[in-house]
């Protein structure tokens, strides 16, 4: 059984990656864990969970979907994830969840 974790996690950023057409796939896993992995770092209470990776695949001009991985002490879930590209932005949504709920 998944440990309670508390506040459910909602997380939506935009950060410029600087370039002028959309990015491949692995460049956007890239981008988007490493800033997921920091803002989860940075969120209180959180420090038993760990982000694992993220796979995605292309959903349709400029944007992509797939998972995030995340596990803790016995247990791993996969929790939906949205990214998006508009013209030389980058921003990324983490469907809110609570693990253990």
């Amino acid at each position: 059984m998944n440990p309670k974790i508390g506040l459910p996690l909602i997380l939506s950023m935009v950060f410029l990656i600087g370039c002028t057409k959309a990015p491949s796939v692995a460049r956007v896993e890239r981008e988007v864990l490493t800033s997921i992995r920091d803002s989860w770092a940075a969120t209180p209470g959180k420090e038993s969970v760990t982000i694992d990776g993220i796979t995605l695949s292309k959903a349709g001009k400029d944007q992509w979907s797939g998972t995030l991985q995340v596990s803790g002490k016995g247990w791993k879930e996969d929790v939906r994830v949205t990214v998006r590209y508009f013209k030389e932005e980058l921003s990324w949504e983490v469907d809110k969840w609570s693990i253990g709920e």
